[in-house]
């Protein structure tokens, strides 16, 4: 079954109602854009993520660093 899905962790204020982060983060609306429109994977360069064991990932520091 591996390969179906991918967690991404994100550390970052969720706003008023707790998912408006993939909105207002640009880290997430990146990674959510290299998602959907260009079919990149985890794992793939483009998409700046940091593995912690298959299939669980997390958006990379530097990402959330350049808020």
């Amino acid at each position: 079954m591996g390969g179906l899905v991918d967690f991404i962790e994100f550390s970052g204020g969720g706003g008023f109602i707790g998912h408006s982060y993939f909105l207002s983060d640009p880290a997430v609306k990146a990674d959510l854009v290299a998602l959907i429109r260009d079919r990149v994977k985890a794992g793939d360069p483009r998409r700046q993520l940091i593995e912690i064991k298959r299939p669980f990932w997390r958006i990379s520091d530097v990402q959330q660093a350049s808020r």
